[in-house]
């Protein structure tokens, strides 16, 4: 079981009205919201036999509260982020997701090697630029939760 998923399992046990409070839980955090957050983390960290006290959490609420993505998609903007090695932003990762399944192609199976297909489709498909320098040289062996916000 993925780490998305293991984390999805362990949310159902909290009550829905509290996700859009864990999503944007940024400053001046709760007792009550803190612990849940502590549950997810204990029970994902638990099932998977590593520690996501940060990563996979956040960023799997902040997409499916703050974005309103599916699971699958923001495990594409994960993909993304990961290739690019730096968070692209949920707007940005939205439109290039749209774009390659619109052209019956998925994010996630893009590798190091789709670089300047990337690039092509950001700049002359989409009219935006993303700084390429820290995109991945290697493929990733998986999906990684923690990037730098902006390089």
């Amino acid at each position: 079981m993925n780490t998305t998923a293991v984390t999805l399992k362990a949310m159902q046990k909290i009550p829905e009205e509290e996700f859009g409070n864990i999503a944007r839980m940024q400053y001046g955090i709760s007792k009550g919201i803190e612990e849940k957050k502590a549950y997810v983390v204990s029970h994902a960290s638990e099932e998977i036999g590593e520690d996501v006290s940060a990563g996979v959490f956040e960023h799997t609420y902040r997409a499916m509260h703050d974005y309103g993505m599916d699971v699958q998609d923001s495990e594409r903007w994960a993909w993304l982020n990961t290739l690019f090695g730096y968070d692209i932003g949920a707007e940005r990762a939205l439109d290039v997701i749209k774009w390659y399944n619109d052209n019956g192609m998925d994010v996630l199976g893009l590798t190091a090697d789709d670089r300047e297909s990337v690039r092509n489709v950001a700049e002359l498909e989409l009219g935006f630029h993303f700084n390429f320098a820290a995109f991945a040289k290697e493929t990733p062996d998986a999906i990684s939760y923690r990037w730098p916000e902006h390089i």
